[in-house]
């Protein structure tokens, strides 16, 4: 679960400082069993039960600690058990032929796009 070119993806999205910052976030909330991928600024995550399943964007507060829900909760990432992010997210999974072809992280994994920011 999530793209093996994460980091870079960070880095060449949002920079170095704000990059690191990111990535540090999602790697935290990876590590909690979710399925993570960028989303449109560095003050953003998208969060998903696996890679087959829809993701959900959280807003990540500007201590890059805490993330908000759509509802509006914060949750602190460090602290947070896997159910506190989980209850947000839908429980619907992705069409397995579109599963296969798009995964929540897969936009994280062209590589062709990485290399243009290289």
């Amino acid at each position: 679960m999530t793209s093996p070119d994460l980091r870079t993806k960070c880095l060449a999205s949002f920079g170095q400082e704000e990059g690191e910052r990111l990535f540090g976030v999602m790697e935290v909330i990876r590590q909690k069993d979710f399925c993570v991928a960028t989303a449109w600024t560095s003050f953003q995550v998208s969060i998903a039960k696996t890679c087959g399943h829809s993701g959900v964007i959280f807003q990540i507060q500007s201590d890059y600690r805490t993330i908000s829900a759509p509802d509006g909760t914060f949750i602190d990432v460090e602290t947070a058990k896997y159910e506190d992010i989980d209850v947000h997210l839908p429980k619907y999974t992705l069409r397995m032929d579109i599963a296969k072809r798009r995964a929540h992280c897969s936009f994280d994994n062209d590589r062709g796009l990485l290399r243009r920011y290289r």
